[in-house]
């Protein structure tokens, strides 16, 4: 089965999502929210890695002729082409990119949500941007969650105040002075 060649113009479509049910196994559904489904700009170093990882997918359709079922035309699949099992790729492979990545061992796979979140917002990135991002329904929903992460952006503020130059204080006849 070929495999579809990549033009997401470094962009992640979120469409659904797949979901363990006790009685089904794996299913897809639709999205949350409707801001869950969404597309989402990825850096060209990311899209390079996606690639990389389709290549894979397509030596191991080749091998494995009709077994391998992208039925669904998924990026990632597990070798067979079907959808990865949460629990086998935490234990198989998750474990071992953390460890990669030297983080610590009790990091889960949700914490690298916030992550990306609080990296953002440490970058300066408008909250609306990282609210899109995560999907979530509300720019309140984002702040509620992330707002504890930004006291220093007031100071962040009145730095861009500063720099500003609107007004002079005169500190001799104690007058401010406006240059607009």
């Amino acid at each position: 089965m070929p495999l579809r060649k990549l033009s997401y113009n470094n962009t992640i479509n979120v469409n659904r999502a797949l979901v363990s049910t006790n009685t089904s196994g794996m299913k897809f559904e639709a999205p949350k929210t409707k801001g869950s489904k969404r597309k989402i700009p990825i850096p060209a170093k990311v899209m390079k890695s996606v690639e990389q990882y389709q290549k894979q997918q397509a030596w191991f359709a080749n091998i494995l002729g009709d077994k391998f079922e992208n039925k669904e035309n998924l990026v990632f699949t597990n070798s067979f082409g079907k959808p990865v099992s949460t629990p086998n790729f935490l234990k198989r492979y998750y474990k071992r990119m953390i460890e990669q990545a030297g983080l610590d061992k009790t990091t889960c796979f949700h914490d690298l949500r916030h992550t990306h979140a609080t990296l953002l917002l440490k970058q300066g990135v408008n909250i609306k941007v990282i609210s899109e991002r995560l999907g979530h329904s509300t720019v309140n929903m984002t702040l509620d969650t992330y707002s504890h992460l930004m006291p220093d952006m007031q100071q962040t503020a009145v730095t861009a105040l500063d720099k500003m130059d609107i007004g002079k204080y005169n500190s001799e006849t104690e007058e401010v002075t406006q240059n607009l």
